[in-house]
């Protein structure tokens, strides 16, 4: 379990990292569908 808690930590302080990655790649495949 504190494996577990210790991976949900470094994820949600990576949590903006991931956000702003997947804006990125969202933005770069509606601009490849288009």
């Amino acid at each position: 379990v504190l494996i577990i808690r210790e991976k949900l930590a470094e994820l949600y302080e990576s949590e903006e990292q991931w956000s702003k990655a997947a804006q990125m790649l969202s933005g770069i495949d509606l601009d490849s569908g288009i």
